[in-house]
């Protein structure tokens, strides 16, 4: 019975907080994007026009890319901006302990996070910065040599 009451206080708890956030985003934070949208220069040229800087632009231009990205470690190069990889690898383990004798098993072991690097491109004639170039959105994958985009 308890449980089923603090549960109660802990679901009408998280309603209450998202509820507050709903109506934050639709008058506050809906309200500030469009005003940001509506400032926004759209640009449509090659060309870089100083009276932009530190405004929001939006380019609609094709994009280009200068430098594909490299992995120095792996000597490869992909006609990609951005490529990551991850290390991993399987070991065999055995030990003994004085219950069974000898325990084998194989186990999975990941070295580190995965690498990512990253290349050039441009948009325009406006070159993308490296945070841009993380936040794009990579569907691509390498499997078994053949480079398949999905």
């Amino acid at each position: 019975m308890v449980k089923r009451i603090l549960g109660g206080i802990l679901f009408i708890c998280i309603g209450f907080f998202l509820m507050i956030a709903s109506i934050k985003m639709i008058f506050v934070d809906d309200p500030k994007a469009k005003k940001l949208l509506s400032e926004a220069v759209y640009v449509t040229t090659d060309t870089v026009d100083p009276a932009n800087d530190g405004k929001a632009v939006i380019v609609s231009a094709p994009f280009k890319l200068v430098e594909p990205a490299y992995d120095d470690e792996m000597g490869l190069t992909l006609d990609s901006i951005r490529i990551s990889r991850k290390k991993e690898r399987t070991e065999y383990e055995r030990k003994q302990n004085d219950e069974d004798g000898w325990k084998e098993k194989l186990v999975w072991n990941q070295e580190g996070a995965s690498e990512e690097y990253i290349g050039e491109g441009m948009v325009g004639g406006y070159t993308l910065s490296e945070d841009f170039i993380h936040m794009i959105r990579m569907t691509g994958t390498w499997k078994d040599g053949i480079f398949d985009e999905r």
